[in-house]
């Protein structure tokens, strides 16, 4: 008969019911200076309702936003990021308009909730929109050096 080897209780182990700490992003995230619009379908009023988002982080993959709007996750969005008025000098175009999905969503007060997107290939595959982000977290690593 074959020995059984001790269970060693020290050894490691991932629990799957606990919380990782591990960062699963595929993009580095930033912080940016950044106003975008968010468009939400809304066909109880039979139209769309555009608002204000302020970025918090961004990366090629999604960005972080406080809003007023009401979202819910799995909700598509239609989210306008002005490029002319995030960089100074020649910019390849005025905006980028794509579609993200609401990843999360927590409330920060009564007013407000900090929404994660998560873009979709419209943002994702555009050369444009990967060299915007990259130019911009240039700029954001520059501003945290010169400020040190």
């Amino acid at each position: 008969m074959a020995r059984r080897q001790a269970y060693d209780i020290d050894a490691p182990w991932v629990d799957p019911c606990e919380a990782r700490r591990e960062e699963r992003r595929r993009a580095l995230r930033f912080a940016a200076q950044l106003k975008l619009d968010i468009a939400v379908d809304t066909p109880e009023a039979g139209g769309r309702l555009v608002g204000p988002g302020v970025v918090r982080d961004l990366s090629e993959g999604g960005v972080q936003v406080i809003t007023k709007h009401r979202l819910a996750p799995s909700q598509r969005v239609t989210v306008s990021i002005p490029a002319d008025r995030a960089l100074q000098g020649p910019v390849p175009r005025r905006s980028f308009i794509g579609s993200a999905r609401v990843v999360r969503v927590k409330e920060r007060d009564n007013r407000c909730s900090d929404v994660a997107l998560r873009f979709c290939d419209d943002f994702t595959d555009d050369m444009e929109f990967t060299l915007f982000v990259e130019h911009l977290r240039q700029v954001s690593e520059f501003r945290q050096r010169s400020a040190v």
